[in-house]
């Protein structure tokens, strides 16, 4: 994972908060390529809550990641 995570308001638009989200991707139990798309990666891991969450990103260079598109 990138060292900087840049992130726009469509990532917390499920109601997610920007700590739950850190934590699924502490937690995360799958990353990869999203299945049919070139740029966008999936990362499955849990919210602070325990919840299971989906994280969508695209990497914008070697050190930084963006979320929510």
């Amino acid at each position: 994972m990138s060292d900087k995570i840049i992130f726009v308001s469509s990532a917390f638009r499920h109601g997610y908060t920007q700590e739950d989200i850190e934590w699924a991707i502490e937690t995360k139990i799958y990353e990869g390529l999203l299945e049919g798309e070139d740029e966008i990666y999936a990362i499955i891991g849990f919210a602070v809550s325990g919840n299971p969450i989906e994280v969508f990103y695209n990497i914008l260079d070697d050190e930084t990641i963006v979320l929510g598109n």
